[in-house]
């Protein structure tokens, strides 16, 4: 009979045991009963946790966290933790411990494939109607367009085999005559198998064949030709951003387009920068007067643009010495430093210094021991005697 009754404690199983008190259960402890131990679990816990408040306790749900909003440069807290979060990665604390994918959910991920906008690692953009993944195919496309040479982003996937998997191979233009084009930096085994097996007529473009494109670019809009994306936005204020776009019209060509805070077209930015350039005349006399880095404060940029200048203009010396006087040696040959002295005679000024130095030495033994002469030169007793061997 005692074998059918059930525990009273509300877990519902066989109880087996009489407790003190007369109730049965089904452990020989109440406190081990599963319904038990989970009353008396969340009794502990208590209500859900979400967030925390500015006391460092957890606040109940509903209420702002405490760093809600906030960021390193407003809250001195959180930038002590960033600090001390970044120390931890550097001295090996701490470790960015990924989940590695298995063979199977590689090749399950691979399937999913195709265009996706965005999705490389280069400056990409929408540049009049067309889709740049990169800086390089960004200069091939204003290139083209700027000659009328007609070409299309290419959409059609091409099958092809590689270590015996099936994939697709997505050119990124094809021409009006149906040749196809591919600008790739660097060629990999996958991608020389995927062009191996294309059918059709490919041009790659590689670093070399680009050099031309690029310099048209840059000599049109400068190094900095990447802001004629219609969407490039990296220079606006952080105090006037603003979640959407607006279409304004250009201050200098009156062409309307779609920006953020902007009051000027790409093109026009561009070409505005290049016009505050110094001539070639003034950028040798500011030279001659200013160093480098006072010559960037005087046109609003950095020391290392004021030197391209330069350098753009052939008026930059090695060693920078379009601002400074030429130095020489007591021997009539050019130096570097004021003072300083060339080769040869800094190895003659060493060999007398290291006669006097030994002949010094000598006197001095006759008379002292090696300890005594090393405490006389404040050096150790083997370099004492090193003096004494060297060749003067």
């Amino acid at each position: 009979m005692e074998n059918q009754k059930l525990c009273e404690y509300g877990c519902g199983r066989k109880a087996k045991f009489q407790m003190k008190n007369g109730k049965w259960c089904c452990e020989d402890f109440y406190t081990k009963c599963p319904e038990n131990r989970r009353k008396n679990s969340s009794a502990i816990k208590g209500p859900p946790k979400v967030g925390h408040n500015n006391l460092g306790k957890f606040c109940e749900k509903g209420h702002l966290s405490w760093n809600k909003g906030q960021t390193k440069e407003t809250n001195e807290t959180i930038s002590r933790m960033s600090k001390r979060i970044k120390q931890d990665f550097l001295i090996g604390i701490r470790k960015n411990v990924g989940h590695p994918h298995t063979e199977e959910t590689k090749k399950m991920l691979s399937k999913y494939g195709g265009i996706k906008h965005g999705s490389g690692r280069g400056k990409h953009g929408w540049y009049k109607g067309y889709w740049c993944d990169s800086s390089w195919e960004l200069a091939w496309v204003i290139y083209n367009l700027d000659h009328g040479i007609k070409f299309e982003r290419n959409h059609q996937g091409f099958e092809y085999e590689f270590e015996g998997e099936k994939h697709k191979y997505y050119p990124d233009f094809i021409l009006d005559d149906g040749t196809y084009v591919e600008i790739k930096g660097w060629l990999n085994e996958k991608n020389k198998s995927k062009i191996s097996q294309f059918q059709f007529p490919l041009v790659i473009i590689d670093k070399k064949k680009i050099r031309s494109f690029l310099e048209y670019v840059r000599e049109k809009y400068g190094t900095n030709f990447i802001a004629v994306y219609e969407n490039y936005n990296s220079k606006i204020p952080s105090n006037s951003f603003s979640n959407s776009k607006k279409i304004v019209t250009c201050v200098s060509c009156q062409k309307q387009f779609e920006t953020y805070s902007s009051e000027m077209c790409p093109e026009c930015k561009c070409l505005e920068i290049r016009k505050n350039w110094p001539t070639k005349a003034q950028l040798e006399i500011d030279i001659q007067n200013l160093n480098w880095e006072e010559i960037g404060k005087k046109y609003g940029v950095s020391r290392s643009s004021s030197k391209n200048w330069a350098k753009k203009y052939g008026i930059l010396f090695s060693n920078e010495r379009a601002k400074k006087e030429l130095f020489f040696c007591t021997c009539g040959k050019d130096v570097k430093r004021k003072g300083s002295l060339c080769k040869e005679c800094y190895l003659k000024s060493l060999r007398s210094k290291n006669l006097l130095l030994k002949t010094k030495i000598l006197k001095m033994k006759e008379t002292m021991s090696w300890k005594e002469i090393a405490n006389e030169l404040g050096v150790t007793e083997s370099k004492a005697r090193a003096f004494s061997r060297r060749e003067s």
